[in-house]
């Protein structure tokens, strides 16, 4: 073991010096701080002794992932094809950049409906069976959260004071997503989210341009699942399979986190993307428990920005024109600190707290993956979206939380 050690902080010591190219922000952005390689070692405990080190940081220890700035001149390629040769690496991937979907905006003209989605997905009939998920904890991984939000504060799980600074919401992005999975029900305040009752955590893994690196997704992945997350949702993507996030995603569906993951929207073009052709990611990760979701719109059928994949997307939800928490007052809309979204990023989380709902209504039995076929089972059938997703229909919150409770019997 002492052997193993000092090979290992020999290898540490080869990695860590070279600036790093790899990974390209998108968009025409300020210059982004370099991104480094991630490192899958096949005995990670040699490297804890390793983890003060200012060219080497833990991002997911215990899958044995390794951040890895490199500062001796090399090229990324050349430093990455180096270090496979190392005992002991099992892969080398380069830290990549995701980014939340890009959509078209819409005219932002004066509301006319408010929260149609709730009563699409017969949310208020599945309220007389249940309104509180705040037994299973819903882990947000985006732009951060808006703490002080009157209609979030509530529902979100306290955290230190240095934990709030680090992860306030600078893009909006993050806040309307946790408005939708639990802005407080039934408070005579503002909207409601699926969830009346709620308890969400929030990792901010993109900056205010809602940019990240794999890196810190994968290290917010890490942080949800040690807080205890039951579910996870993701609204970022990307084209590529990048083999530390699948890494993590997959060591966390194993551990029985349900995900609830965008399928992406496709910008400028008149239709979305077939996710069955093209995959987006992590969405079109092949893991059970790991659920992909279009975005249907008020007319029943999916949003011409939405991806959709008849074997890939499994279900859908609404996520157009969604009305949820923001980060700053909109007076053209509803004024104060609510405003108006599209896209699949909105449909993601009415899952999660769907499948939060669901959980804590079996009495917390329902598996990741059992939650995950009762959200098709129980959708309600759409022509227009025949083919389209796995369901071929729309989530149906009410037959879900009646399925969920059979469970719950069946546990005892």
């Amino acid at each position: 073991m002492l052997f193993a050690s000092c090979a290992a902080w020999l290898l540490l010591l080869a990695l860590a010096h070279a600036p790093c190219t790899l990974g390209t922000p998108v968009g025409p952005k300020p210059p982004r701080r370099p991104l480094g390689l991630i490192i899958k070692l096949k005995d990670d405990a040699v490297f804890m002794s390793a983890a003060g080190t200012a060219e080497f940081k833990p991002v997911a220890p215990a899958l044995g992932l390794y951040k890895v700035k490199i500062t001796d001149g090399q090229t990324p390629e050349a430093k990455a094809a180096q270090i496979r040769k190392q005992t002991g690496v099992e892969y080398v991937v380069a830290d990549e950049w995701v980014h939340l979907p890009r959509v078209a905006k819409a005219a932002d003209d004066q509301y006319t409906i408010a929260q149609w989605s709730l009563p699409r997905i017969n949310a208020p009939k599945a309220w007389a069976y249940k309104t509180d998920s705040s037994s299973v904890p819903v882990c947000v991984v985006d732009t951060g959260v808006k703490f002080d939000h009157p209609d979030l504060a509530g529902n979100l799980a306290p955290m230190p004071a240095s934990w709030v600074a680090s992860n306030t919401d600078d893009n909006g992005h993050g806040t309307h997503v946790a408005g939708i999975i639990g802005a407080v029900g039934n408070n005579r305040l503002g909207v409601s989210g699926v969830s009346w009752k709620a308890s969400i955590l929030v990792c901010k893994a993109l900056d205010s341009y809602g940019d990240g690196t794999i890196s810190d997704v994968v290290e917010c992945l890490d942080w949800c699942t040690s807080k205890g997350a039951r579910v996870i949702n993701t609204s970022f993507e990307m084209q590529t399979v990048n083999l530390a996030l699948k890494n993590a995603i997959g060591a966390a569906t194993a551990a029985g986190i349900f995900f609830a993951a965008a399928a992406g929207n496709t910008a400028y073009q008149s239709i979305g993307n077939n996710n069955d052709v093209s995959p987006r990611y992590p969405a079109s990760f092949d893991f059970p428990g790991n659920v992909a979701v279009a975005n249907l719109n008020i007319n029943n059928v999916i949003d011409r920005t939405s991806n959709f994949g008849g074997t890939t997307v499994h279900v859908a939800a609404p996520g157009t024109s969604i009305v949820s928490t923001s980060l700053f007052p909109d007076w053209n809309n509803y004024s104060e600190y609510y405003v108006r979204k599209t896209g699949t990023s909105m449909a993601a989380p009415c899952v999660a707290s769907a499948a939060a709902l669901a959980i804590a209504m079996s009495g917390g039995a329902l598996t990741n993956v059992q939650v995950a076929k009762l959200l098709v089972q129980t959708s309600t059938p759409l022509p227009a979206l025949k083919g389209k997703v796995v369901a071929n229909g729309v989530i149906n919150l009410e037959q879900l939380v009646i399925a969920a409770k059979g469970y719950r019997r069946a546990a005892g």
